[in-house]
């Protein structure tokens, strides 16, 4: 870092008997600008400074909250509360299942303690079976569920369940 060439008063002060002629001023003038240069070198220093926490402010958003924007955007669009799973499986009352949530909505998924099984089959929307969640490993995303040993529709149960669609 440059130091600031400071002068003070005594490089400014006229002797009684100095001769004010171009040498008193080129001393003078050259003491200011010899100053002003140490000033602009010292504030391009500070603006080179700011604009490198500037970037630096840049590259967190672009790494911290972009894809919090992404994922937030995707509980928008998609839901948090439905999970979509290609698991095959013929479901049965009394047992049971675990099933392999998808890549696109597996970060999103946060299941309720019970469970809208349905099939996303067109025609298929009586189709479904209420479950009760046992656990869901949040990095594997493959939650355990169980079947209540009489499965019957109940249309009003759905009201605030997660919901598992079968693809």
């Amino acid at each position: 870092m440059a130091t600031i060439l400071r002068p003070t008063f005594g490089d400014f002060r006229v002797g009684r008997r100095e001769a004010m002629d171009a040498d008193f001023f080129d001393r003078r003038f050259r003491l200011l600008v010899e100053s002003l240069l140490s000033i602009i070198t010292e504030l391009e220093g500070v603006t080179s400074a700011g604009d490198n926490l500037v970037q630096l402010g840049l590259t967190r958003i672009n790494e911290v909250l972009t894809p919090a924007l992404v994922k937030v955007n995707s509980a928008a669009e998609l839901g948090f509360l439905i999970g979509v799973s290609t698991t095959s499986l013929t479901i049965e009352a009394g047992e049971n299942y675990t099933f392999e949530i998808n890549e696109a909505t597996r970060g999103l998924f946060t299941p309720t303690p019970f469970l809208n099984i349905t099939r996303s089959t067109e025609g298929a929307e009586d189709e479904y079976a209420i479950g009760r969640l046992h656990g869901m490993p949040k990095p594997a995303g493959s939650p355990s569920i169980s079947l209540p040993s009489k499965i019957s529709p109940l249309a009003r149960m759905a009201i605030g369940l997660s919901r598992l669609r079968l693809a």
